[in-house]
């Protein structure tokens, strides 16, 4: 076990549910153990940055069942797109069951601070500047005004605030959040990593790792070459995934 300021935090070897998702790495073992220790200090919030498909809002989504926060609303998956307006966040008013009365309703982060709740801000990156002005405001001043219910300045003791930046041929992009956020960076998988994982989630495909492994790392380097985008869909751990669920009938 592991003391921090008096709280008593899960280890490596109980850093992961009976039923996990996650195939235990001793590099995100270490990512684990780091985002535990950043719990108990409540009013930091923790963003993860990492190349796509690196398993970053599963590794949170992972920590969260430690704390028996499963499901929603305990623990809240916000997808984040240029399209995200604040309203979602703070909240709005409604058009109520009896006619021409309206009634306001709390956004996903005034729900997750009232109510104590696990908010993840899933590839924040992407939001739009009023949003993460917002959040670096919530994140500094621990205070959040919301039009048509007040000054919200206690904020529930087991609220936590998540988030999850894409990066691009290892440039962290994440200069857009204060000094406030505790930054955890996933470095992109080494072919010794993948093969690894592979090898654990498909083993009669073992024969033939080392081939498969060699052409998906190639085609990389082909795409990086002609200055194609890295971090695309085509070459991401998903892809590895793909390719293994397709042929591991053969074998």
């Amino acid at each position: 076990m592991l003391y921090v300021q008096q709280t008593i935090i899960k280890t490596l070897n109980c850093a992961t549910t009976q039923d996990s998702s996650i195939v235990e790495l001793p590099h995100i073992n270490n990512k684990i153990q780091e985002i535990l220790m950043e719990l108990p200090l409540k009013s930091r919030p923790i963003c993860i940055c990492g190349p796509m498909a690196a398993g970053k809002t599963t590794l949170i989504t992972e920590i969260a069942k430690l704390h028996s926060r499963d499901s929603y609303p305990n623990v809240i998956l916000v997808q984040m797109s240029e399209e995200i307006d604040s309203r979602v966040l703070l909240g709005s008013y409604h058009t109520a069951e009896v006619a021409n009365e309206f009634v306001w309703k709390p956004g996903c982060l005034t729900k997750a601070i009232l109510n104590g709740h696990w908010i993840i801000f899933e590839d924040l990156h992407l939001a739009p500047s009023d949003v993460i002005t917002l959040l670096n405001s919530v994140v500094e001043k621990q205070c959040l005004t919301v039009v048509g219910y007040g000054e919200i300045s206690v904020f529930h003791p087991d609220f936590r605030l998540f988030a999850t930046v894409s990066t691009h041929n290892q440039i962290i992009n994440h200069q857009f959040l204060n000094n406030q956020w505790k930054t955890i960076s996933l470095e992109p998988y080494s072919q010794k990593n993948v093969a690894m994982l592979t090898s654990r989630l498909f083993p009669n495909l073992n024969s033939v790792l080392n081939k498969l492994l060699d052409i998906f790392f190639e085609e990389i380097v082909i795409a990086s070459k002609r200055h194609f985008r890295i971090q695309t869909r085509a070459h991401t751990l998903r892809s590895v995934s793909r390719i293994s669920i397709n042929v591991q009938h053969l074998y």
